[in-house]
């Protein structure tokens, strides 16, 4: 399950350890009443599974919310907070390659980050919202669920070429379910576009709804 591995990913850094303790305070949804600050937890917030390869490869983008806190009355710290997401981060962003559980990651990428403050728990907060992109453990590992002597290329971060409407991937997206396609919003972050909805894909060809300006699309996908 991904979020095991992140969480073992996570808590095994030697970073995170020296801030948030060993075992790590990092939690699966709550924090729990009373807790030892700083800490930090996680939660899903959208998983939308992909079956590729005629339904024997799932794939997903997940959304994933990870939250770091520094509160108490006399201790609360915005700086604690922020050193904790910075520390999380840095084992986080642009990680690809076999978690500890076995899920195999393509690409991990910041959607989005805000400072907030709690003001009944007296508590500083950050909240960074991560896009995955990756493989459940598969019999065989990668090799046996895509078959032996495949080749599969992955593309990350392509700065999509074009502007207004129409775009042009570096290459065809095999399959075209593999392509996310991001926009960069200004002091917001990175927007999932729907397939369908927001754009249309014919080999490297891409049409938006809407029009954007030139550099702020992004591709990851399999080719």
């Amino acid at each position: 399950m991904l979020e095991a591995g992140i969480h073992q990913l996570v808590a095994a850094d030697a970073g995170v350890r020296a801030l948030i303790g060993a075992p790590a305070r990092f939690y699966p949804v709550l924090v729990p009443d009373d807790p030892v600050y700083p800490c930090a937890s996680f939660q899903v917030i959208s998983d939308t599974p992909v079956d590729l390869l005629d339904g024997t490869l799932t794939i997903g983008p997940m959304r994933l919310q990870v939250d770091t806190w520094s509160g108490g009355i006399a201790n609360a710290s915005y700086a604690s907070a922020k050193a904790v997401q910075a520390a999380i981060r840095a084992v986080l962003e642009s990680f690809t390659g076999a978690l500890p559980d076995g899920t195999f990651v393509n690409y991990i990428h910041v959607a989005m980050a805000r400072d907030l403050y709690e003001q009944d728990a007296r508590c500083y907060r950050t909240s960074t919202d991560f896009m995955i992109l990756f493989c459940p453990p598969q019999p065989g590992g990668m090799v046996g669920a895509m078959g032996a002597g495949a080749s599969h290329n992955f593309v990350d971060d392509e700065v999509v070429a074009g502007s207004g409407t129409s775009w042009t991937l570096a290459s065809s997206p095999n399959p075209v379910e593999s392509l996310q396609l991001f926009v960069e919003v200004p002091s917001f972050g990175s927007v999932l576009l729907r397939r369908g909805a927001d754009y249309t894909a014919v080999g490297s060809a891409i049409t938006t709804t809407h029009p954007y300006s030139a550099g702020i699309l992004t591709a990851w996908y399999r080719n």
